[in-house]
């Protein structure tokens, strides 16, 4: 699958979350997932490192949460007021950060268990417990249009969610201190 294509996966799996989060966490949320959506394909650059091989795998997605979480609560306690490490908090919104970031890696499993280019190296997504590979092959997406075509229902979802969460986009009116923001 083509990049565009992952980050067409990542948007159609963020959308349930952008229908019930508020709008500023549910924009950060999908901005997480799609940046998390590329993670995979990094191991292209790593010397020694197999393309569709560990990081490629569901526990990878899950280590990626867990670092994110890691990170995001380790810079909440250094911007705290008390910084002192063994008052480490984790702020809530932590949480659907990291879910985010091991949602956008999971989608990428996903789609390249799915739509897997011809002539390309099967994924083994349940890898250290099965080193058997998971090929489907239903769809052939080895085309930049069929990506495309993945992003616009990414798009698609995410109309949808916020038409479906009552949201849609709302402008307030003008006061003599300018325009007020909303959440």
């Amino acid at each position: 699958m083509y990049p565009i294509g992952h980050l067409g996966v990542a948007l159609v799996l963020s959308a349930p979350f952008v229908a019930v989060l508020r709008p500023r966490i549910a924009t950060r949320f999908t901005v997480l997932a799609l940046l998390a959506s590329t993670i995979p394909d990094l191991d292209l650059f790593v010397p020694g490192v197999a393309h569709h091989g560990v990081t490629h795998t569901l526990g990878f997605a899950v280590a990626v949460g867990l670092v994110g979480l890691t990170s995001l609560a380790c810079a909440s306690t250094l911007t705290s007021t008390n910084n002192s490490v063994s008052n480490l908090s984790v702020p809530p919104t932590a949480v659907y950060y990291a879910f985010a970031l091991s949602l956008g890696v999971f989608g990428h499993v996903v789609g390249d268990v799915l739509m897997l280019l011809p002539a390309t190296q099967p994924v083994s997504p349940l890898w250290p417990i099965s080193h058997a590979p998971l090929r489907v092959e239903t769809l052939h997406y080895g085309n930049t249009v069929r990506n495309l075509g993945t992003f616009c229902a990414g798009l698609g979802a995410h109309v949808v969610a916020v038409g479906w969460s009552g949201r849609g986009v709302r402008v307030r009116s003008v006061g003599s201190r300018g325009v007020d923001e909303e959440d």
